[in-house]
């Protein structure tokens, strides 16, 4: 498909660019922001008499795996990004929204909202916006 809905026409080098950054973002990437997600829940909700002992191992699995996990692939989205404005070339895609919204900034994803009201109106990002807002 494609044709301004945010996927690359089939058979062109920018839909295996779109998914392969779309599998990235929900497999590969997801699992070091899921695992600094428990782990910081677990910093926070860790009843009182063991919540020393529960931080003092959160704080060590963040920064000696977690934390190096994530400055990997932020490295190397960073190093695809400075090949081309998006992840599948000249045009915005969905894997470009779903790796940039999946880091939770809200004022990010307000921004990509207030900005697909005003000028695209795509139904599939502001779909994902108040998705991301919700869970916030």
């Amino acid at each position: 498909s494609g044709n301004g809905k945010l996927v690359p026409a089939a058979g062109t080098p920018e839909r295996l660019k779109y998914r392969y950054g779309l599998h990235y973002a929900e497999g590969t990437a997801m699992s070091p922001l899921l695992l600094r997600l428990v782990f910081e829940t677990v910093k926070q909700k860790t009843p009182w008499p063991v919540k020393p002992i529960a931080k003092a191992i959160a704080n060590q699995v963040l920064s000696s795996f977690i934390q190096p996990n994530l400055e990997t692939h932020f490295n190397w989205v960073e190093s695809q990004l400075e090949k081309s404005p998006w992840f599948a070339g000249d045009e915005l895609t969905a894997a470009d929204v779903k790796s940039r919204l999946a880091d939770g900034d809200e004022d990010l994803i307000k921004t990509v909202r207030q900005y697909e009201r005003s000028h695209k109106n795509r139904a599939g990002v502001l779909e994902a916006t108040e998705r991301e807002l919700s869970n916030a």
